[in-house]
């Protein structure tokens, strides 16, 4: 499953800058919906467009492997 680690990317971020990102202001400067960037927030298995993606790298000064995880899905037994 990949998961996205947008709430780590700017938790880095306002680390560095010392101001925090308010989801109002990274719609505004991504021109990715304020909805859009709360549900990826918030579910874990939410579809964000490779577009998306590529907008929050470019905000964030990130790599892509900052911004998506891949973690196996466990397999229950039997």
């Amino acid at each position: 499953m990949i998961q996205l680690q947008i709430e780590a990317v700017m938790a880095a971020k306002h680390q560095q800058s010392g101001t925090n990102i308010k989801l109002s202001e990274l719609a505004a400067a991504t021109g990715i919906s304020r909805m859009t960037l709360h549900r990826a927030l918030n579910q874990k298995q939410h579809n964000l467009s490779i577009n998306s993606i590529d907008k929050l790298c470019a905000y964030f000064g990130c790599d892509l492997t900052d911004l998506v995880k891949y973690v196996p899905e466990q397999k229950h037994a039997a």
